[in-house]
């Protein structure tokens, strides 16, 4: 699922950066580096770290790249090492609002991709007046492609 993450992330970054950059609408550019922050701040919590970024720190477009490797490294090391009973091992956390939660890491991993989805959907809704094509962003295309 994480290559999934990082293959749906890359289109999305090269759908953006094929159009001119001053028809990016600000909410596009929120929303994929809250998809950044939020990797980060996942593996933060899992590894039991403090956090370098905040839920909605804004990314300049420029760095998404090296964000988006540098986060999927992570976790993919951070996965190599895991056993089995890691992914049932519940961590403790508390969310941006100081909600605390518990839940078990297969979880959280989980919810990576189903998260960064809903968020891809959003920016596909935003900038999908400026394409001459959206890019398909299924699961399925991603699994249809790596045969």
């Amino acid at each position: 699922m994480l290559d999934y993450e990082l293959w749906a992330n890359h289109r999305i970054i090269q759908m953006l950066l094929s159009v001119n950059q001053e028809q990016i609408p600000e909410r596009v550019v929120e929303i994929f580096s809250h998809i950044l922050a939020a990797q980060r701040i996942w593996y933060s919590r899992i590894t039991d770290q403090v956090c370098p970024v905040k839920v909605w720190e804004k990314v300049p477009i420029n760095e998404w790249e090296s964000r988006l490797n540098e986060n999927i490294a992570l976790l993919k090391d951070l996965v190599n090492q895991f056993s089995e009973q890691d992914y049932n091992r519940i961590i403790s956390y508390s969310n941006s609002f100081g909600l605390a939660y518990k839940n078990p890491i297969g979880e959280i991993f989980n919810h990576f991709p189903m998260h960064s989805a809903y968020h891809r959907g959003q920016i596909v809704i935003l900038i999908r007046k400026e394409l001459d094509k959206v890019p398909l962003l299924d699961y399925i295309q991603f699994a249809r492609e790596m045969l």
